[in-house]
């Protein structure tokens, strides 16, 4: 083949048709940058810390606080509102997995997206800082213990005791400073109100602090007391019943009103409310066969919810006298006697 006549033509005025090339060129490149426009967003910035410290701020380089970066975004039109309606998946972060000794470093911000937008052309998108100043600290972890926040009071009668927790400690990780200074994780609130008995709640942990990290268990169970206030009330001049009196005798008339006086204990709400009526005092008489001056025990019966607290027994006094029926028939064996 021969390529003489080939290599003529295009030589052939070449300056001519480099200049043609060159002016496609540029149209081309200008066709380009008229259809592709720009636009911004804002995203938050995330931090990969899988190492041995973790961040405690980023700043830029004029030392303002960073938590989200712009990402400078150009496109064609369409691409644009592709992007725009995916801007939540778009994600920049930096990653101090590998730094291995607290301080302050300068790191790149990286850039993700989903991969059917990075098939987009053209696409260029660039972060705004491109790189931050990571302050980070050793990471620090151990178990915290778990301290329930209770609200409200319980109602008057009654009073909070013991509280327990399952589990009672957390595993919690995060900077050193603020891990070692950690006395307790609390709960969301756990209301007392209208509770008279003791009662368990499941609940949850809050984090205050989102620079530490908790390894919250699926379930938190609280037990809470709560019991009746307990009392003890003096009940006087409960009054004495003799039973079992024998027909030879009967209880003189300065014997026959005697009182006790009564200590109960109980649930405070029930003293108040119980009467000294409800309150049985009892001597057995049923052993008293001739007139004299006796000592008895008194039984105490009390009311269902309440104890008597006295411990000594309660002994009274009581004068004997002949029945008046025995006294008749007495003085009428004596008439016979004498008639006799």
């Amino acid at each position: 083949m021969n390529i003489q006549p080939l290599f003529e033509n295009i030589t052939d005025k070449w300056i001519v048709k480099v200049f043609c090339f060159v002016i496609a060129l540029v149209l081309f490149f200008v066709h380009q940058t008229a259809s592709v426009e720009r636009k911004s967003f804002i995203v938050p910035l995330s931090v990969k810390e899988d190492g041995a410290v973790v961040s405690t701020n980023i700043t830029d380089e004029n030392s303002n606080r960073l938590t989200t970066v712009k990402l400078d975004v150009r496109a064609e039109a369409d691409d644009l509102a592709k992007i725009e309606a995916r801007k939540s998946d778009l994600k920049a972060y930096v990653d101090i997995s590998a730094i291995g000794k607290a301080g302050i470093k300068k790191m790149p911000v990286y850039l993700e997206l989903p991969d059917d937008l990075k098939l987009i052309e053209p696409l260029e998108i660039a972060s705004i800082p491109e790189s931050v100043f990571v302050k980070t600290e050793r990471l620090m972890s151990r178990y915290i213990p778990i301290k329930p926040s209770i609200t409200g009071e319980v109602d008057r009668g009654y009073i909070q005791n013991d509280i327990t927790v399952v589990p009672n400690s957390v595993f919690v990780s995060g900077p050193e400073s603020i891990v070692s200074e950690l006395s307790y994780i609390i709960t969301e609130n756990i209301d007392v109100v209208n509770h008279y008995d003791t009662f368990s709640a499941r609940t949850s942990l809050v984090n205050f602090n989102k620079a530490i990290k908790i390894n919250s268990p699926d379930e938190i169970m609280v037990r809470v007391g709560i019991a009746a206030v307990k009392d003890v009330k003096l009940f006087d001049s409960v009054p004495v019943q003799f039973v079992g009196i024998r027909p030879e005798v009967r209880i003189s008339e300065k014997s026959a009103e005697q009182t006790v006086s009564v200590n109960l204990s109980g649930n405070l709400l029930f003293l108040e409310r119980l009467s000294a009526t409800r309150i049985i005092a009892r001597a057995d008489c049923s052993k008293i066969t001739t007139p004299g001056e006796y000592e008895l025990s008194v039984s105490i019966s009390v009311p269902s919810g309440s104890v008597n607290a006295d411990k000594d027994k309660k002994i009274i006094r009581v004068v004997f006298e002949s029945s008046a029926e025995n006294s008749s028939e007495n003085e009428k064996a004596e008439n016979d006697n004498n008639g006799a």
